[in-house]
């Protein structure tokens, strides 16, 4: 039986699946190169048509956030004349009503975590919003028997939306820099170095979660608020905030960078009292999280530290993976493969676009590369599926503070975010404390864990430094890849980070490697090595 898996919305993907296996899948960004893309995912479905004989029968499974649970006749977002145009004698299943997006969500973490994920077990989705303006839920799993302990509805509640609008008053681009308020609420002891004026701070935002938290109730909004007035009041929120800090900081509030510390420390600690609560409510044993809040790796590493058993984070915490969600609830046989590597490339013809000084090259000259240069960009095999590159659209180099600020400079990115490490099983063992009790997710860059103590030492380029505790921490990526664990047993843990140039998605393509290749080399000088 074959389907495809849809995601509309941001990160808009299409997922080829035969017989429960899945064979290939895109998100259209990385193919119409507008990052974080929104519009259906026609470039993703005509690249798995040119690879794969996709029949004219397909099941189409297709998993959206319309409020209403049902598919509209046509947007931005859904082009049903195009699946009747590829596929005349679909069946297009979605979510609905019954079947919501957030179980969608919880259906696609399952499949993860796998049958040897501890028998009984708490599931928490927790995103923007979904079906009827849903925006956390809570399950209960024992063995094949699953039941939903707990929903909230309504705009006002979400975390999600929360933390996407205090990107955007912060004047950071939303959809893409959540990321960024991890690095700057890092920072909040500088403004307020006085232990005192710290406990006023923390006291003003438990005051404010204590006020919004909705602590043991179900709640369904019938009327949604506008996600404008929303967003408006979330803005009036971080006012009142940025107005009580003036008593508390040094400086300015308003100063832009100062304006991003504030509020990001202000979000972070008040995204980990909502989620800290959901937990104390349901004192999982063993937990699954799943959506888009869930991309989070610090409030993951808390949560994990707090569940006494299993810990697993979904690494398509984003809509990206709840179409899979949507086809194993029909049809129950999705087998998870061992990575995300899903996307089949095009071959490269080096005579023709391509810059020179960009080769073929094997293991050995891509670590010629680092004892030389200290980085690399490394292309092979098929792109990864979800946003963490996976060592194989990536730049590797060695974990100094200086390449660190090397690679941000040549991709005209900022200097916020540490880099993530990947290293082997052993490596990890030998650096971080608690490893073991995170199931499947560590290969994922999607959860921290702490530094041994004096661990960091030579690897502070993927370090992050967190002064209200003293630690250092890291989101690894373990891997046991042949060409990866040849290149750690040589030098070492790598800083892994995404190839791309500033703006743009993940390099796919030939045109993609060769436009950001160019775009590095006008300011430094780097290889791009094609294996």
């Amino acid at each position: 039986m074959k389907a495809l898996a849809l995601t509309l919305g941001h990160n808009s993907s299409a997922i080829y699946i035969d017989d429960g296996y899945i064979v290939a899948g895109y998100e259209e960004e990385r193919l119409n190169g507008i990052k974080a893309s929104s519009v259906f995912p026609e470039m993703a479905i005509n690249n798995l048509r040119y690879f794969y004989d996709i029949p004219d029968d397909v099941k189409v499974c297709v998993s959206h956030w319309f409020l209403d649970g049902k598919l509209p006749s046509s947007n931005k977002y859904w082009a049903p004349s195009v699946i009747k145009h590829f596929f005349p004698n679909n069946e297009i299943i979605s979510v609905n009503e019954e079947f919501t997006h957030h179980d969608a969500h919880m259906m696609s973490a399952e499949v993860f975590a796998g049958d040897d994920f501890p028998y009984s077990h708490h599931i928490f989705v927790v995103d923007g919003f979904g079906t009827l303006g849903e925006c956390y839920s809570v399950y209960e799993v024992n063995g094949p028997a699953i039941e939903l302990k707990f929903r909230v509805h309504g705009f006002k509640h979400s975390i999600g939306l929360f933390y996407q609008y205090a990107t955007a008053y912060c004047g950071m681009t939303m959809h893409q820099h959540e990321y960024k308020m991890l690095a700057y609420e890092t920072h909040m002891n500088e403004l307020a170095p006085c232990p005192y004026k710290m406990r006023d701070i923390n006291e003003y935002i438990d005051a404010f979660s204590d006020a919004h938290i909705w602590v043991g109730k179900q709640v369904k909004e019938t009327q949604l608020e506008s996600l404008e007035s929303i967003q408006s009041t979330v803005n009036i929120y971080l006012d009142f905030f940025l107005d009580f800090a003036k008593q508390a900081i040094l400086g300015d509030p308003q100063e832009p960078r100062n304006k991003r510390i504030l509020v990001s420390y202000f979000t972070q600690r008040h995204t980990e009292n909502v989620l800290r609560t959901l937990f104390n409510d349901f004192k999982p044993q063993n937990l699954i999280v799943v959506g888009g809040v869930f991309y989070n790796v610090k409030v993951n590493s808390m949560l994990a530290d707090m569940t006494p058993g299993k810990f697993c984070a979904m690494p398509l915490a984003g809509d990206q993976g709840a179409g899979l969600g949507v086809y194993q609830n029909t049809f129950s046989d999705l087998k998870w493969p061992n990575n995300l590597n899903w996307g089949t490339r095009p071959s490269f013809d080096f005579n023709h676009n391509m810059s020179p000084d960009i080769r073929r090259g094997d293991v050995m000259e891509v670590g010629a590369e680092l004892i030389i240069r200290g980085m690399v960009n490394v292309v092979r095999g098929a792109m990864e599926f979800g946003p963490r590159t996976l060592c194989n659209t990536s730049t590797l180099a060695l974990p100094s503070p200086v390449n660190a600020k090397y690679i941000n400079d040549m991709n005209a990115r900022t200097n916020e975010m540490p880099f993530a490490l990947v290293v082997t099983e052993e490596q990890a063992r030998k650096l971080f404390v608690d490893i073991d009790k995170i199931h499947r997710s560590l290969g994922y860059m999607i959860i921290t864990r702490k530094f041994k103590q004096g661990k960091h030492g030579n690897y502070l380029g993927g370090a992050h430094y967190y002064p209200f505790t003293d630690e250092y921490t890291c989101r690894p990526q373990i891997t046991d890849d042949p060409f990866m664990v040849k290149l750690l047993d040589e030098f070492g843990p790598l800083i892994n980070t995404s190839f791309n140039y500033h703006g743009q998605p993940i390099v796919y393509d030939q045109a993609q490697i060769t436009y950001a290749h160019e775009k590095e080399n006008e300011t430094h000088k780097i290889s791009t090595i094609i294996v």
